[in-house]
């Protein structure tokens, strides 16, 4: 009986600590498709499955990438559009999987008096050039015929032409939640979001070769505390939607509306991504012919070489 109860006992305690002791530094900006990476970080999921997380915030998706290249981050939360022109010369990053899809949740508030997309020309918009944003305002512009020719740009980041928008700065701005859920505030309405374009703005796990080659245990820890925090989410909204709220500096109800408009995906679901031939290389293939296509990226690697999916298939 005692030599059961050490075997057991030694059992659990490698269990504990079969991931690394090594932090596992995370650069993310404050989205609320990252909620599943915030829930598991305050329900101790990370801890459970013996990753010690450090989270590191940043002003958008693009701004994570540089740091993780040289080294002050293991993980990157970032988006299609900033991984593939860092690959231009070279696979320095690989994305290992979908965190979420936005179907609603990205979009170009502008003021009551602009009824369409076609109305913009002319007009300020707010957007961050090069970034996710940029890309769905140049999709939104090519379906309506015009180009970043016919409209004024302002370069900035996300939240700053939201909050620019509000402070009646801007005609309009290509931005997220909480600040398509606050257009109002500024005599606004939302004209276009994500939901319009499909699967063309996700988010993803992105990581050097090197560290998925010496950290797969890790990583592999990474996604089985994603699967627990979604399973927090769908059973427990009220208090999942609180913790996103505190690291978004907003409101829990305000959450539960940016949660209406995201798609947030675990093990199952990247599984096929990774696996069907219309799923997440489809995407990044449409992406970077977008990105080619618009002068932000060169003719390089081929998309699917920039992408890793064997966290979830052999």
């Amino acid at each position: 009986m005692r030599n059961a109860t050490l075997i057991l006992a030694l059992a659990l305690l490698f269990s504990a600590f079969s991931a690394s002791a090594e932090p596992l530094r995370i650069g993310y900006n404050q989205w609320a498709g990252f909620g599943p990476v915030f829930v598991a970080k305050e329900k101790g999921f990370f801890a459970d499955e013996g990753l010690d997380v450090d989270m590191n915030a940043f002003g958008g998706p693009a701004d994570t990438l540089p740091p993780l290249i040289a080294g002050s981050l293991d993980m990157a939360l970032s988006t299609p559009d900033s991984v593939i022109p860092l690959n231009d010369n070279g696979k320095e990053v690989v994305a290992i999987m979908v965190l979420d899809a936005s179907h609603g949740g990205d979009g170009i508030i502008a003021h009551e008096s602009i009824d369409s997309v076609a109305d913009l020309k002319g007009k300020r918009v707010g957007v961050t050039l090069g970034e996710v944003n940029h890309l769905l305002l140049m999709l939104a512009l090519g379906e309506a015929g015009l180009s970043g020719d016919d409209i004024n740009l302002t370069n900035m980041s996300a939240g700053d032409a939201g909050a620019a928008f509000l402070s009646g700065n801007l005609d309009a701005a290509v931005t997220w939640e909480p600040w398509l859920s606050r257009a109002g505030e500024g005599d606004g309405h939302v004209l276009f979001t994500s939901a319009d374009v499909p699967n063309m703005l996700i988010d993803v796990v992105t990581v050097t070769p090197e560290t998925l080659d010496t950290r797969e245990d890790d990583l592999k820890a990474f996604t089985a505390a994603i699967d627990k925090a979604l399973e927090e989410i769908e059973s427990n909204p009220s208090e999942s939607h609180e913790i996103i709220a505190d690291w978004l500096d907003t409101e829990a109800d305000q959450v539960a509306g940016m949660m209406e408009g995201i798609r947030v995906y675990g093990s199952e679901k990247n599984t096929r991504l990774f696996s069907e031939d219309d799923g997440i290389a489809h995407s990044f293939s449409e992406i970077q012919t977008f990105l080619i296509n618009q002068g932000l990226a060169e003719e390089g690697l081929d998309a699917k070489d920039m992408l890793d999916g064997r966290l979830f298939i052999d």
